[in-house]
C-alpha cells in the first residue's frame, strides 16, 4: 500500500509580496498545477491515500476557481482517499455552497479521528487551545497494526507557554506510532520519535518566498509486510535560492558581478534567486544594485539583490580634507543620527556629489 504525505500547499496564495503582479499570478497558478501533478503522480503510481497535513489553503477565503479545481481533482480520482487535516490557515467553509462532499474526501475533528486501510491505521486531530492538554492521553493505538498519526503544528520536546498548535514529541513516545506525519514547517525534516517510530515534516510543494529555499515536494510511504518505508519526492516546478556574497574590498560593480556569477553557478534558469551582498566597502566603491539585479532578471525567472554592505570609513582620512566631500562626511559623522542612518546619508550624499543617480 502506498501513501503520500503532503502539507502546507497554501493554494490561492497571492504571492504579490514577493513578486511583481504578473509573475505573482503565474506562480499562483503554478502552485495549483503542482498540486494537480502530485495527484496525477499518485494515480499513476497506485497510491491509495493522500494525507494533507494542514494548510491546504493560504487564507480562510478560498476562491471558486481553486476550490472547484481541488474538488474536481478529488472527484476524478475515486480510487484515492484524501485525508484532509485542517491547519491554522485553512477555511472552515471550504465546502460551503457545494451540493455534496466527495465520498473519497475525509476530514478530522478536534477529537482523534481514525481511518483504517488494510493493515494501516491513520489517526489525526486538529489542534487548538482547548485540546492540546488532553490529546496525548486519549491516543490509543494497537501495537499489532501499522500506525500513522497526522498533526499540524510546531514540534516541541517540552511544554511551552503558548500551547496552541504545539506538538509535544515527548508525549507521543511509546504510543505505538510508526510514522508521525506533520505539517506547519515548510522544509522537509525528519527525526526519530522513539525506538519504534519516526516523525517527518513533509515541507511545502512549492517555495513561495526566499524563506522557503531549496528542494520542495512530498513524502511517499509504502507499507509492506508490516513495515513502512519512506522516500522524499521532489515536486516543485521552480526552486528558490538565496546566496550570500561577501564583496569586502571590491571597488566596482563589475568586480561584484563576477562574484555574483560564481555564486549562482549551477542554479537552473527557471529558478528564483536572491543575492545578499555583505562585507565592508570603501566610500569610493562604485556599486550599482540595479545593474546586478538586472543581471539576475535576465538570467533567471526572477531575481532580487539585497544590499547589506557597510561602509569602511576611516575618520582620520577626512579630518583635514578640505573638499566638499570631506566637509560633508565630517558633518554626518558628527551628527546624532544612528549609525545605519549615517551610512545611508553618506552613500546618498556621495552619489549626489558625484552626479550619480540616486536609488528610489
Amino acid at each position: 500500500m502506498k501513501i503520500i504525505h503532503c502539507g502546507d500547499l497554501h493554494l490561492d496564495s497571492r504571492m504579490e509580496s514577493v513578486l511583481p503582479r504578473e509573475k505573482a499570478k503565474e506562480r499562483k497558478n503554478e502552485i495549483l498545477m503542482t498540486f494537480l501533478k502530485m495527484v496525477d503522480y499518485a494515480r499513476k503510481n497506485w497510491v491509495s491515500v493522500i494525507m494533507i497535513a494542514g494548510d491546504m489553503f493560504d487564507t480562510r477565503t478560498v476562491s471558486a476557481k481553486v476550490r472547484n479545481t481541488v474538488l474536481d481533482a478529488i472527484r476524478s480520482n475515486p480510487g484515492i482517499t484524501f485525508l484532509y487535516l485542517k491547519g491554522n490557515h485553512d477555511s472552515d467553509n471550504f465546502m460551503d455552497g457545494m451540493p455534496d462532499k466527495p465520498e473519497n474526501l475525509k476530514f478530522f475533528g478536534t477529537e482523534w479521528t481514525r481511518y483504517e486501510f488494510e493493515d494501516v491505521v491513520i489517526c489525526g486531530v486538529e489542534l487548538n487551545e482547548k485540546n492540546t492538554d488532553r490529546i496525548y492521553d486519549s491516543l490509543i493505538l494497537d501495537s499489532r497494526r501499522l500506525n500513522i498519526v497526522m498533526l499540524h503544528g510546531q514540534e516541541s520536546t517540552s511544554v511551552v507557554k503558548d500551547k496552541a498548535e504545539i506538538i509535544n514529541l515527548k508525549e507521543l513516545k511509546g504510543k505505538n506510532i510508526d510514522y508521525l506525519a506533520l505539517g506547519h514547517v515548510h522544509s522537509y525534516k525528519t527525526g526519530t520519535l522513539d525506538s519504534r517510530g519516526s516523525y517527518a515534516y513533509c515541507g511545502c510543494l512549492e517555495g513561495r518566498g526566499f524563506d522557503e529555499c531549496g528542494e520542495k515536494g512530498f513524502v511517499l510511504l509504502e507499507a509492506d509486510s508490516g513495515r513502512l518505508s519512506t522516500q522524499f519526492i521532489p515536486a516543485a516546478s521552480r526552486t528558490l535560492h538565496e546566496k550570500v556574497v561577501d564583496v569586502t574590498g571590491l571597488e566596482s560593480t563589475i568586480q561584484m558581478l563576477k562574484k555574483v556569477e560564481e555564486a549562482v553557478e549551477g542554479i537552473p534558469e527557471n529558478a528564483l534567486v536572491k543575492i545578499v551582498l555583505t562585507g565592508r566597502i570603501s566610500i569610493d566603491t562604485e556599486k550599482d544594485i540595479r545593474y546586478l539585479e538586472q543581471f539576475l532578471l535576465d538570467r533567471f525567472y526572477f531575481g532580487r539583490v539585497k544590499d547589506l554592505t557597510k561602509l569602511e570609513i576611516k575618520i582620520e582620512e577626512y579630518q583635514h580634507d578640505a573638499t566638499l566631500k570631506g566637509e560633508f562626511i565630517r558633518l554626518v559623522l558628527a551628527s546624532s543620527l544612528a549609525e545605519e542612518e549615517k551610512q545611508q546619508v553618506i552613500v546618498c550624499g556621495i552619489k549626489a556629489l558625484s552626479g550619480e543617480e540616486l536609488d528610489e
